[in-house]
């Protein structure tokens, strides 16, 4: 995660930006040219982990994304990575509340997080978008996000979906979760928008997650409170 940190601290200025055409100039001769490029390249991630970074300038972090093939330090590290392996995957977030104490946003594309505990105490946080992967199950620890207006929790494995019911969430996108029971979400008089998509899906067919619980009738009550509902 502190790469991502680093990244967004880069990307609005508030750090310099790593000039990786220098420090292959000051590191000319360690290593193979035609090989650097082609793989993950431990002195550069090394140096870029090495930048201090102040509590002060991690308070000024309001949004945080990571998308892996869509940041500048990834392929600073990896030139032509691929993302066929898992380098750069976030698989804990232990510890963002304490150092990004007024996050607002946290995007994660493709991450391994299964524990959402550590989120439990960002007070702040307004949108949440947790996309492929499918480690989470438990949503429990965002019951007491009062902030929270946008959620996004994409081929994950909830199934559970209570610990929400409490919560003042806006737009909730349950794509690829075929399985989860959508009765709590009666209680969500805020929703304005609800997806529950599938990734491959045949035209003209019912969506699995209809067939589910009660989740039909569920979704006629949201329709008819005036949300908008895409299921698929």
């Amino acid at each position: 995660m502190r790469l991502a940190v680093l990244d967004m601290l880069m990307a609005t200025k508030v750090l310099p930006p790593f000039d990786i055409d220098e420090f292959n100039r000051a590191h000319a001769g360690d290593e193979d040219d035609d090989d650097r490029d082609y793989r993950y390249r431990d002195e550069v991630a090394g140096a870029l982990l090495d930048i201090p970074v102040t509590a002060e300038q991690c308070a000024s972090v309001r949004e945080l994304v990571w998308e892996a093939g869509g940041n500048e330090v990834v392929y600073a590290i990896w030139t032509f990575w691929d993302g066929e392996t898992d380098e750069f995957r976030i698989e804990s977030l232990e510890g963002i509340d304490t150092v990004l104490p007024d996050l607002e946003s946290l995007s994660v594309g493709d991450g391994a997080v299964s524990d959402l505990t550590p989120l439990a105490g960002c007070a702040a946080l307004r949108r949440l978008s947790l996309r492929g992967g499918g480690a989470v199950t438990d949503v429990g620890p965002l019951s007491g996000l009062g902030s929270l207006r946008k959620l996004q929790l994409e081929y994950q494995n909830v199934r559970d979906l209570r610990p929400l019911a409490g919560l003042t969430l806006e737009y909730l996108s349950l794509d690829g979760e075929p399985d989860a029971d959508l009765s709590p979400l009666e209680s969500l008089t805020s929703l304005r928008t609800l997806r529950c998509r599938r990734m491959c899906y045949t035209a003209g067919s019912e969506a699995p997650i209809l067939r589910r619980f009660d989740n039909a009738r569920v979704i006629e009550v949201l329709e008819r409170r005036g949300v908008d509902v895409e299921v698929r």
